[in-house]
């Protein structure tokens, strides 16, 4: 859960509480509901006009009802609206001099761009209100401002940006009678020590939060303390006190009518039970959870639901309901990312599509131009029925040698296309039988990797600089894992995925994958050299590998994907996740495969959410003797 979900539930709590009539009479809901449903730019306007010409000597009017209508805005989802607001609450700042309510403005477009996830430009206007919150020494817009840099900064995984600005919100808040909001920034300063994995300071805040919500007896931040406990309990293996935890929150937002809070409790105890190998119990659970998140439309959930689905049956062996689970999984995470519309993912997939469909013209071209020429041969051959027979005989064999030829250019063509989406096996048995089963392979080895601070990276770059550079590293990726006869499963945005020992089993496997592993850190080594050279900054690599068996097959019906899945992706996932940048990261399982040919540091054992501590290896090169 981030940081922002609670925010916006104690944001939605005031605003549930707030008075939204001026004393002029001016109603707030009334007028955001004409301005939202209003199309036309320039009427919209004229209503805020129209309610402002009734209060021309009150300035302080016109502030709350913008302020009023901008929460609306926001917290409905109507960005465009809430922008267009907030363009007028500065200006109408400027207008009067009003450097509290311009330092207000330009913090709720920090707010704005944090939710659309434009992260860079809403520190920009949250420092640009800081700086006149600081100059008027107004302590409460610095405690509301601190607390949402902290949030764009645990939007951005920086926990240590977003701990600095709790604890400077906390320092500014603790003293006050804002019992709330200090049991908010409690609350998410836990979350920032649990991310890091600082349980007891972690437990420490939350715990702090949990007693403040009770004496105030503000229950749906109750709900969410309880949860927060369980996980670090959970997180630190301490299962049996994890349930009592989720069970208390289930209960609790099950009571107040809490759906959300319900959903995100069921979720964990699902999850949880599957730790504990109580199966029937995480099926119920989940059960529940999803239908809560069905009828809420989560889709983030529902990803991570049917993710645990695949899990649960995976451990139970019902191979065929994990891997449906599994596909639905697929789906909903590629609804994702096509909803948070992250640049590099976007211009890829514009490059794939504008490929495809040009793959899709040019055969078609060659289908008239095949028809073209059988029509011109069927043409010469009426215009020459008058020459001789053995003329006509020939002619005949030529267009049929002519005509073979064709076929069979096509045919290589259309092979060739389907070898770049499928492995030869699987190409051949699709083409023989119209179909490919899922198979189980005992081992393989996994290879993920990704670039640190892509996001923020990509936004320095145009979107034709951004798909040549994705292209040229995506190619030379290419050629090394074929190199090395190991399979391109995937990209995903700047995410790299392969497997070594599929779809032909071999023994060779987690050497081929860590020295690719290897060859892949290299050039990414010195395209960073020749970069710097140049004055360009190139993004760092983290790579993770993890042995062991998978489930392989081709998901959907259309537009076919050779795709694995099982608990040796996800080990895999989460080892290049906790990898450094620059680094090759690989678990104990590779490193008993390799550790005879490849120099690696023992890192110990780190903790892994959902799996627990798990031993892991940094590679660092290749043994002498097997160079």
């Amino acid at each position: 859960m981030s940081a922002r979900y609670f925010w916006l539930l104690a944001a939605i709590c005031v605003i549930g509480t707030a008075n939204l009539w001026s004393k002029t009479g001016v109603n707030s809901r009334e007028l955001y509901q004409n301005y939202i449903e209003e199309k036309n730019a320039s009427q919209k306007e004229k209503l805020l006009d129209d309610a402002f010409n009734t209060i021309k000597n009150e300035p302080e009017e016109k502030f709350r009802i913008l302020k009023n209508l901008c929460y609306l805005a926001l917290n409905s989802g109507a960005y465009e609206d809430a922008s267009s607001l907030i363009d007028r609450h500065i200006k109408e700042s400027l207008i009067h001099k009003d450097t509290f309510n311009l330092c207000r403005a330009h913090s709720n477009q920090g707010v704005l761009n944090d939710y659309r996830g434009n992260y860079t430009p809403a520190l920009k206007c949250l420092f640009k209100a800081l700086r006149l919150a600081e100059a008027i020494h107004n302590e409460k817009l610095m405690s509301d401002i601190y607390s949402n840099i902290g949030i764009v900064y645990d939007n951005t995984h920086d926990s240590k940006k977003a701990l600095e600005y709790y604890h400077k919100d906390l320092a500014l808040i603790e003293h006050s009678d804002d019992t709330m909001g200090i049991s908010g920034v409690l609350h998410n300063l836990s979350g920032q020590y649990c991310t890091l994995q600082l349980y007891d300071s972690a437990m420490n805040y939350v715990k702090r939060a949990y007693h403040l919500n009770r004496l105030i007896k503000n229950f749906e931040w109750q709900c969410l303390n309880l949860q927060l406990i369980g996980n670090i309990y959970q997180n630190t293996n301490q299962l049996d006190s994890a349930e009592i935890f989720y069970l208390q929150s289930a209960a609790l937002s099950d009571s107040i009518g809490e759906k959300y809070a319900l959903l995100i409790s069921d979720l964990a105890l699902g999850q949880l039970y599957i730790e504990q190998g109580k199966y029937d119990k995480a099926q119920a659970f989940l059960n529940k959870a999803n239908e809560l998140a069905i009828e809420a439309e989560a889709l983030d959930y529902l990803k991570e639901i049917e993710e645990t689905y695949s899990r649960l049956y995976e451990k139970v062996g019902r191979f065929a309901d994990a891997f449906q689970h599994y596909k639905l999984y697929i789906k909903y995470r590629d609804s994702i990312y096509n909803e948070e519309n992250s640049k590099a993912q976007l211009e890829t997939r514009i490059q794939y599509e504008f490929d495809k469909k040009e793959a899709i013209a040019q055969a078609e071209q060659h289908e008239k131009d095949l028809l073209a020429e059988k029509e011109l041969q069927r043409q010469r051959l009426i215009r020459n029925v008058s020459l001789s027979g053995a003329c006509v005989l020939m002619l005949f064999l030529l267009v049929v040698v002519l005509q073979r030829n064709r076929i069979k250019k096509g045919k290589k063509r259309s092979d060739e296309l389907l070898l770049n989406i499928l492995p030869e096996e699987v190409a051949d048995e699709l083409k023989k039988n119209g179909n490919s089963d899922a198979k189980l392979f005992d081992e393989v080895t996994v290879l993920f990797t990704d670039f640190k601070n892509f996001t923020q990276w990509s936004e320095t770059l145009s979107p034709a600089e951004l798909v040549n550079i994705i292209n040229e590293f995506f190619t030379a990726f290419d050629r090394i894992i074929d190199e090395y006869k190991i399979e391109k499963i995937k990209t995903i945005g700047d995410a790299y995925m392969a497997a070594g020992g599929l779809p032909t089993k071999n023994k060779t496997h987690a050497y081929d994958v860590v020295k690719a592993a290897l060859d892949l850190r290299d050039f990414i080594k010195l395209k960073r050299e020749e970069g710097a050279q140049q004055g360009k900054m190139i993004p760092e690599i983290r790579i993770g590998i993890h042995t062991g068996p998978v489930v392989a097959g081709i998901v959907g019906l259309k537009k076919f994907q050779y795709d694995i899945w099982g608990d040796t992706v996800n080990t895999a996932s989460r080892m290049e996740s906790s990898s450094e940048a620059g680094k090759i990261n690989i678990s104990a399982s590779t490193y008993q495969i390799v550790k005879n040919r490849f120099v690696c540091e023992n890192r110990g054992k780190l903790e892994v959410k959902g799996k627990g501590l798990i031993d892991m290896y940094f590679v660092v090169g290749v043994l002498p003797e097997n160079e």
